[in-house]
């Protein structure tokens, strides 16, 4: 009986360490936009939540050289994949080359947790949207929506990519060695599609792995991308 009441006490303290996600939204798809639609594309926005590593902590004032390779794959392959189920015109929306235009932010989650990030106040801003929409906090997150984005959603439908990026190594010790793991890489993305306004389609998708496995790896990333899309009719 002891036995079992430690492993009972065990359980639940590891369960309260665990960072829970308490969001009510995975999906939305009111039918508003199909396959084969014409749509606006912006260009995708990037957040990091960690910075001590070998891609993120070269420039604390602009992105790193690293940063920039993987967001221009990453972008590169969410273009490719919306047009292989839209008929797509891109509009660029904000800029991430410019010194100055990154800084550190406290991204706060609507169900309280908080955590440092790095990124451009658009992307930031758009960030926070996105979130919001995952909590169902919809008049929360238009808040975070500009008006240029949503009248330009009155001419066409505009689809919106957020990529929030956790990348990390663990400590560890064993006897008398100690070290980090190799690096580990946390991926959440966010697609969007608004149409005059409303929300038409919102799908998050998330993987964790280690970084060699999206590093140089274009077919990883082409099939993480489909799975947003896979819920469109």
């Amino acid at each position: 009986m002891k036995n079992v009441l430690m492993v009972l006490l065990s359980f639940l303290f590891l369960n309260s360490c665990v960072n829970r996600r308490t969001g009510k939204v995975k999906i939305i798809n009111t039918g508003m936009v199909n396959r084969g639609d014409s749509i606006i594309l912006l260009n995708p926005f990037y957040t990091y939540n960690t910075f001590a590593n070998e891609i993120t902590c070269c420039d604390w004032y602009k992105p790193s050289k690293k940063q920039l390779e993987i967001e221009r794959q990453w972008d590169s392959i969410q273009y490719a994949v919306t047009k292989a189920f839209f008929a797509v015109d891109f509009v660029k929306y904000g800029s991430r080359n410019t010194v100055y235009n990154q800084r550190t932010f406290i991204f706060k989650f609507p169900w309280g947790h908080k955590e440092k990030t790095f990124s451009d106040s658009v992307s930031y801003i758009i960030t926070h949207f996105a979130w919001n929409i995952r909590a169902g906090k919809m008049e929360e997150a238009i808040k975070y929506l500009s008006d240029s984005i949503r009248m330009l959603s009155y001419k066409q439908p505009i689809a919106i990519f957020t990529n929030r990026y956790k990348i990390f190594d663990i400590p560890f010790r064993a006897a008398y060695i100690s070290g980090v793991t190799d690096l580990q890489f946390i991926p959440e993305t966010f697609l969007i599609i608004l149409k005059e306004g409303d929300i038409a389609y919102f799908r998050g998708y998330r993987k964790s792995m280690k970084y060699k496995k999206i590093e140089n790896n274009p077919d990883f990333i082409n099939k993480y991308t489909h799975k947003l899309f896979d819920k469109l009719q």
